[in-house]
């Protein structure tokens, strides 16, 4: 079972996700939770910490599912990676955790100076990961698939009207791997 702490953050994320930042208030989570009131504001005084809070919380679920995901490699060449980033893509835009994809979207729109380190990290990870792997441009691959993998679940929350839907994971690690190679 979670902590309170991760479950009021889980919850924030929930209730951004479903009806964006504004949605979001301390006696909502405490409702939502069945806490007592104020118990919410016992971890986060404010919004703004409590936002800044979910933020962290979504990269922490993030990178979990990164490890979960390349766990189950052997190796990490252009074509695991490719099948990496397709699964984590489709995982997002699942049923069930599309909301937190949506959290993402809204917090990003909302607060961009505060997910711009989310951002940052995922950007040094691939550049990392590709100039490991000999990349010619690790810096230009890496934004082009981060492009990517938003548009396909931007494009996943408009198609599924915000509910989720199971993607093909062939295709888009086809087209991701087209994107690491060049094509």
């Amino acid at each position: 079972m979670l902590d309170r702490r991760t479950r009021i953050l889980d919850a924030a994320l929930a209730i951004v996700g479903e009806g964006g930042t504004r949605a979001l208030t301390h006696r909502g989570i405490d409702r939502r939770l069945n806490l007592p009131d104020g118990s919410t504001s016992n971890y986060f005084r404010t919004r703004m910490a409590l936002l800044e809070n979910a933020a962290t919380r979504l990269l922490e679920v993030d990178q979990a599912t990164l490890t979960d995901i390349h766990s189950g490699f052997d190796t990490l060449d252009d074509e695991a990676l490719a099948r990496g980033i397709a699964e984590f893509t489709v995982r997002l835009c699942r049923p069930g955790r599309i909301t937190r994809t949506r959290a993402r979207f809204a917090l990003t729109l909302v607060h961009p100076a505060r997910m711009e380190s989310t951002h940052e990290q995922w950007l040094k990870l691939g550049i990392d990961n590709l100039r490991e792997h000999g990349h010619p441009n690790p810096e230009a691959a890496t934004r082009a698939l981060l492009a990517y993998s938003d548009g396909v679940m931007l494009q996943a929350i408009v198609d599924s009207r915000g509910e989720g839907v199971e993607l093909d994971r062939d295709e888009l690690a086809a087209t991701v791997l087209a994107l690491i190679r060049g094509v």
